[in-house]
């Protein structure tokens, strides 16, 4: 097992078929992670130069009451939206169910930081390739 989504793989097959090598394989897993991931800390620590300031998790700047308002405003009505858009005879659900999916695409899609996730993900098929081959477009 090489990978996380591996481990829970492994483990929908030990609950089908209950064998407990399978949770050993797992376990065994889960040991070279944790192992791993102790040196990867010990030796990110030892990169760290002498003198830097641990980040406390405190936010560097406060948050603007006006901005928030508006943002908390502009939540509500699109959960108000999509409340209205599943109130809806059942054949229309799927439709309507996509449409409130939909509503705030385009300012989720505009984050930067979600392009720079997908940035990191593995190209489909695994090649340098980054093209979509669904949509015929270059990807980010």
């Amino acid at each position: 097992m090489k990978t996380a989504a591996a481990s829970v793989v492994v483990y929908e097959q030990w609950r089908r078929l209950g064998e407990e090598h399978l949770l050993q394989e797992i376990a065994d897993y889960n040991e070279v992670d944790c192992r791993s991931t102790l040196l990867l800390r010990r030796w990110l620590l030892s990169l760290r130069p002498a003198g830097i300031a641990w980040y406390d998790g405190a936010a560097s700047e406060q948050p603007d009451p006006e901005r928030e308002a508006r943002r908390l405003e502009a939540e509500q009505r699109a959960i108000d939206t999509v409340a209205r858009l599943l109130a809806a005879p059942a054949g229309e659900l799927p439709f309507r169910e996509l449409v409130g999916q939909l509503l705030e695409f385009h300012r989720r899609e505009a984050k930067p930081e979600w392009w720079a996730m997908f940035n990191r993900q593995e190209p489909i098929g695994g090649g340098a390739d980054r093209r979509c081959r669904v949509h015929r477009r270059a990807a980010p």
